[in-house]
């Protein structure tokens, strides 16, 4: 039901499940199958161990690892599929080559993702993106969960002014708290393809 509310709130965009930490601790194999009877196509997890898990339930989604390029986990990631958060510049230039990924920019949240000076240093340096396919630009917003606050629209800003310093890619704001800000207070958060 959950996933279900929150799918037809982010509609058009799609619709990703975050299920690590065993599934916040509710199982992710039992978690997984669920959702994927929900139609759900695309997950997060935060480590290469949960990858592993998943993809042996569900071969043909697409999985998404929070903790991104770790060292010497660049050959396992390739072998599962799977698409790293890459949220350093030590990460892009451990991934280069390697195939999709997706870029966390740090807009206030301040717990992981390239800083601004990052971003400014990778638009300097577009060959550190060389055989990386962007599939997203993502960012998360910190004060969702308080539809007025002005950090919301502060970090849209920053992200807006960041990502059109990089190549072109779908962009993804909308943790589940973002997905609940009703249209009167969403403005400029919500826009085509995020």
């Amino acid at each position: 039901g959950n996933y279900r509310l929150l799918r037809e709130r982010a509609a058009p965009a799609e619709c990703a499940a975050v299920v690590k930490a065993d599934g916040y601790g509710l199982g992710t194999v039992g978690i997984a199958r669920r959702l994927l009877r929900e139609g759900c196509r695309k997950f997060f997890v935060a480590t290469l161990a949960e990858v592993a898990e998943l993809r042996a339930l569900a071969p043909d989604v697409s999985i998404y690892v929070l903790e991104g390029a770790v060292l010497a986990a660049v050959d396992e990631l390739v072998a599962l599929r799977a698409t790293p958060v890459l949220s350093s510049l030590e990460q892009i230039e451990r991934w280069r080559g390697h195939g999709r990924a997706l870029l966390h920019i740090d807009t206030g949240m301040t717990r992981l993702g390239l800083s601004a000076a990052d971003v400014r240093v990778l638009a300097g340096r577009r060959d550190l993106l060389e055989g990386i396919e962007l599939e997203y630009v993502i960012t998360h917003l910190a004060c969702a969960d308080e539809a007025e606050h002005p950090q919301n629209r502060a970090q849209v800003k920053l992200f807006d002014e960041l990502r059109r310093l990089l190549p072109p890619a779908k962009t993804c704001i909308g943790n589940s708290a973002a997905i609940f800000i009703d249209a009167a207070h969403r403005g400029d958060l919500v826009r085509p393809g995020v």
